[in-house]
């Protein structure tokens, strides 16, 4: 299955990357296809699972448990308990499976702000290990 990032404008789709979407349409010349039309949720990246496991909760870890490998996933519950009792985070919207990138951006940083602000642990800024890429005109 191909699928292909679009916007809707006066009823029409702008296609994202037209040379890509023609050349994969030529691909099934001739032909029956399938056409699904759903809204755009700009998955997690990478680089922000990667700067989240490995720089957030590593650095929790490490300052508390003294090893950026024990206890991880225990921190990870233990971060989202607290996003969610403090009021940052709603109760339904706790599995970070389930974010969308600007979801997940906004989660990280209410995650680094109470470590900040609760255990006077700073990581680094995440500029530089990922970028939300918005839709581009």
């Amino acid at each position: 299955m191909i699928s292909f990032r679009c916007k809707v404008v006066d009823g029409k789709l702008k296609i994202k990357n037209l040379k890509y979407y023609n050349d994969m349409l030529n691909m099934y010349e001739g032909k029956e296809v399938r056409v699904s039309i759903d809204q755009y949720h700009p998955d997690k990246t990478i680089n922000m699972l990667r700067y989240y496991w490995g720089i957030v909760i590593a650095t929790l870890c490490r300052e508390i448990n003294g090893d950026a490998k024990v206890g991880k996933y225990q921190m990870h519950r233990e971060v989202k308990r607290v996003l969610v009792d403090k009021g940052f985070l709603d109760p339904k919207q706790t599995s970070i499976s389930e974010m969308d990138t600007k979801q997940f951006a906004e989660y990280i940083q209410l995650a680094r702000e109470w470590m900040l602000r609760e255990h006077n642990i700073n990581t680094p800024d995440p500029d530089g290990y990922y970028l939300i890429d918005d839709y581009d005109e």
